[in-house]
């Protein structure tokens, strides 16, 4: 049996019957047909979003299910989140957790300094690490490719300790420096070492929601010692200024 257009898309005849009825009620407000067709368009990204799976698929996924370009695409959901989201720190701190559960990054070293760059497809994420890297007084390259930020170490560790917490920051990067040689595996052990640090500091319940999302599921990513870069390098802070734990 051929697989249903809606079923590709994630969405069941009960999640069906709800974006029907969702767009329709949008649309008869204030009348029918004063819903621009730009507005229904975003719309139904959203309610896709909400009720299928389109938002575990990449813009060239969706672009091939929609039959649109990828650029209409990756606009669509930003106007989507623009409109139906509410883009706050704590949406961004998600958001920032979810790119380090998933690895999306990678560790550049130079002779001169050490650059992470986060990947991303979401234009909206992009946008608000890039306004607050600069509200941190810090900046981001994107030059390269736009759905790649490349940020100096002391930027990145500056973005860090803002959204994560700034005791939560140090006691990470304080573990690294004293467990890399022999104790710590997985970048996941490391972050649960550091968290349990942090928690001890600032309490369980600033840290339960980073540690959650940031540990969940994470898959081993083996010893640091075989990570591009040396991560130990890319984390450390000034060895003068560093204090012992």
């Amino acid at each position: 049996m051929k697989e249903s257009y809606l079923s590709k898309l994630g969405i069941g005849d009960s999640n069906a019957t709800k974006v029907l009825e969702s767009l329709l009620g949008s649309m008869l407000e204030p009348s029918f047909g004063a819903m621009g067709k730009k507005e229904i368009e975003v719309l139904l990204m959203h309610l896709l979003s909400e009720h299928g799976n389109i938002s575990d698929l990449s813009n060239h996924k969706l672009s091939i299910l929609l039959k649109i370009s990828t650029t209409r695409v990756k606009n669509l959901r930003y106007e989507m989140n623009l409109r139906y989201r509410i883009i706050d720190d704590d949406w961004l701190e998600n958001e920032l957790t979810k790119l380090i559960k998933n690895n999306s990054m990678l560790i550049e070293k130079t002779s001169n300094t050490i650059y992470i760059s986060f990947v991303t497809e979401n234009e909206i994420l992009k946008q608000s690490i890039l306004g607050k890297v600069k509200e941190l007084h810090h900046f981001a390259d994107t030059s390269f490719n736009t759905e790649i930020l490349k940020l100096s170490q002391d930027s990145f560790i500056t973005l860090i300790q803002d959204i994560l917490g700034e005791s939560i920051g140090k006691d990470f990067i304080k573990l690294i420096k004293k467990e890399t040689k022999n104790k710590i595996t997985s970048f996941k052990q490391l972050a649960n070492m550091a968290l349990e640090a942090g928690a001890k500091q600032v309490g369980k319940k600033a840290v339960n929601a980073t540690a959650a999302a940031l540990t969940g599921g994470m898959s081993e990513i083996g010893t640091l010692a075989e990570l591009p870069g040396k991560l130990l390098e890319f984390v450390k802070l000034n060895d003068d200024n560093a204090e012992e734990l």
